[in-house]
């Protein structure tokens, strides 16, 4: 190969990591979870609406799946028993998401959300703080 060749390819390798990394960084910081709205509390429980929004946009991403995570009671000294429970929202036309909860969150509360958005490479993580319900 010639000494201009492996320049070459050097600069094109260094472009694409660059391009990769820059790529992987906007993609953790394009959508942010926000509260669609104060929690009410209904006859089935309590329910929060939520919406993911695009930062680049400013709209909400409709055509998402939207999970709330708990993560189960574990001692300090072993994972193994970990447990780790998923909760899907409901996707509504308007491009928010419901979760309907049996038991009362708290003031404060913070719920942890992962999205999965078509075209996106990875999972979305984020969450959203409950205030009280109406």
């Amino acid at each position: 190969m010639s000494r201009i060749s492996i320049r070459k390819l050097t600069l094109l390798s260094a472009l694409a990591l660059t391009i990769g990394a820059y790529s992987a960084i906007a993609t953790a910081d394009s959508y942010r979870f926000e509260l669609a709205g104060p929690p009410s509390a209904t006859v089935q429980g309590h329910t929060i609406t939520v919406r993911l929004v695009s930062v680049l946009s400013g709209k909400a991403v409709a055509n998402a799946d939207v999970y709330r995570h708990e993560s189960g009671g574990y001692e300090l000294r072993s994972l193994a028993g970990a447990s780790q429970r998923t909760t899907r929202l409901t996707p509504n036309e308007d491009g928010t998401y419901t979760l309907t909860t049996k038991t009362p969150l708290s003031v404060g509360a913070t719920l942890n959300l992962d999205a999965w958005v078509p075209g996106e490479s990875r999972t979305i993580r984020g969450f959203v703080h409950v205030g009280s319900p109406n």
